[in-house]
């Protein structure tokens, strides 16, 4: 399992008030598209634009086509984790502090992205790849400083115990949206789970 996530330019190339206009509309159909395909991923362009409040000739105009949007989407799933990779503080405190406040940081993501993970536009892209990796890296870091402290164990590989720590979070996201799991409990378990393991 992966989070997949690709840099997605999103530059406006003309000037004055228009720029903003554009790029307000963008946002909107993000967003909307966001919402939309967390509760039915297989959603047209045309239901994205009618809750965006635009037509579809706009959406087309940002986006040419499903793929390009689900894109954009991805670079603002990046953006999300990066933002929850600052909240949780990774360098501070005990390793297992900041696991525990990174877990609850990614937990709360799955509501707006976990869609993403079935996309088949992101699928054995390399961008998503090169960006999987940047990703990974910092939490990469964390491990092993938790294994230097002695806080986790240090007889796995470290990218293993990533695997294995992002496995309990999507099935976190799961588990939440089929109303097996409180969302208040779902971040404490994931982490209680991993540590088990690693």
């Amino acid at each position: 399992m992966h989070v997949p996530t690709v840099s997605i330019a999103l530059t406006v190339t003309s000037g004055g008030s228009n720029t903003g206009a554009r790029a307000r509309t963008r946002r909107a159909i993000i967003e909307s598209a966001t919402a939309v395909l967390s509760r039915t991923p297989d959603a047209s362009l045309g239901t994205i634009a009618r809750a965006a409040g635009v037509g579809r000739t706009t959406v087309h105009r940002h986006f040419p086509d499903r793929d390009a949007l689900v894109r954009a989407i991805a670079d603002a799933a990046m953006d999300a984790t990066r933002d929850a990779y600052a909240a949780a503080h990774l360098d501070d405190g005990p390793p297992i502090d900041a696991l525990a406040r990174l877990v609850h940081e990614l937990v709360a993501l799955g509501d707006r992205f976990a869609f993403l993970l079935r996309e088949p536009a992101l699928v054995g892209d390399p961008a998503v790849d090169a960006t999987e990796r940047e990703m990974a890296a910092p939490i990469v870091v964390l491990i092993e400083r938790g294994r230097a402290s002695g806080a986790l164990r240090d007889d796995l590989p470290a990218t293993w115990v990533l695997e294995v720590l992002m496995a309990a979070v999507y099935a976190a996201w799961g588990a939440i949206a089929r109303g097996v799991l409180a969302r208040a409990d779902a971040p404490a378990a994931v982490t209680r789970l991993s540590l088990i393991h690693i």
